[in-house]
């Protein structure tokens, strides 16, 4: 099992260069957590740098 937290999922979503990094963990699906406060938490940011459908999307 895999556990991403909030700061993993913001360097996914914005393409940092810490994104790769990440990417295989979210390609598998069927192991990944993750838990209700980082789903907020990324959320929230995407609202504040992204915009709503955007922070939807995400």
């Amino acid at each position: 099992m895999n556990v991403l937290d909030s700061s993993a999922w913001i360097e996914y979503f914005r393409g940092s260069s810490l994104a790769p990094i990440f990417l295989p963990i979210v390609k598998e699906r069927k192991s990944l957590i993750v838990p209700a406060i980082a789903i907020y938490e990324v959320h929230k940011w995407a609202l504040l740098e992204k915009g709503e459908d955007e922070a939807l999307a995400a």
